[in-house]
């Protein structure tokens, strides 16, 4: 007849026995988790050298990588990552037209997508930065920070417009010719540059406007009511 202290010792022991096997995968998952982690490392690092990778790409693996950070909606690099090279082959000049590839996690009103642009500032360096003033075929009129250009470019179809309110700090890399096929550079009139550069330094030496005291206005204002835009 078995005792009731045999019965108790035999239960025990298949619990641990249990325990023990449910370790042991444990411990098999986790080294599964870590050589995937450290696949995904690889690929990451290789993700950093290769300029086409997309920004959702580059989140993903960031989501696995304990040296980079995920911020909300942004991949940041704790390490910048190397420049793509250059499109074009000199550096930019002041008053040439190229297409302009801005960042594809900019949201409007930001200047979001692949567009022409006037440098207006370069450090006449292929590998460095330049101020440029996108260009838009929508019109103006109503806007005191637009400049109407003389000649029609090409390949717009109409009349452009310098938005010299939303001058931009680029890098070199991501200006393309504007004419792609036969590389060759465009340069607005000089008379367009000077208005340019008349609405860029009203832009930059404009003063707030002292706040009177009245009452608040509720609604109907926006960010530049205090700089009599």
């Amino acid at each position: 007849m078995t005792s009731v202290s045999a019965i108790k010792d035999t239960s025990i022991e298949d619990q641990l026995a249990a325990a023990c096997a449910e370790i042991g995968c444990l411990r098999a998952k986790v080294r599964t988790v870590e050589a995937e982690k450290a696949k995904l490392l690889v690929a990451l690092r290789d993700a950093r050298r290769d300029p086409t990778t997309t920004v959702p790409t580059r989140r993903k693996l960031a989501a696995n990588d304990d040296n980079d950070v995920v911020s909300g909606d942004h991949f940041v690099f704790n390490k910048p990552p190397p420049s793509p090279p250059p499109k074009i082959t000199r550096a930019p000049q002041i008053g040439e037209v190229y297409w302009c590839h801005f960042p594809e996690d900019n949201t409007p009103p930001e200047m979001w997508k692949v567009r022409p642009i006037i440098v207006v500032a370069s450090e006449n360096n292929l590998y460095g930065v330049c101020v440029v003033i996108p260009l838009s075929t929508v019109a103006q009129d109503a806007s005191r920070w637009s400049v109407r250009l003389s000649n029609q470019l090409e390949n717009q179809g109409g009349t452009s417009w310098a938005v010299c309110s939303q001058p931009y700090t680029v890098g070199v890399w991501r200006l393309s010719h504007f004419g792609e096929k036969t590389c060759r550079v465009i340069v607005i009139p000089q008379n367009d540059l000077d208005q340019i550069a008349g609405k860029l330094k009203q832009l930059m030496s404009m003063q707030p406007i002292p706040p009177k005291p009245s009452k608040p206005v509720v609604g109907g204002r926006d960010g530049f009511d205090s700089f009599g835009m």
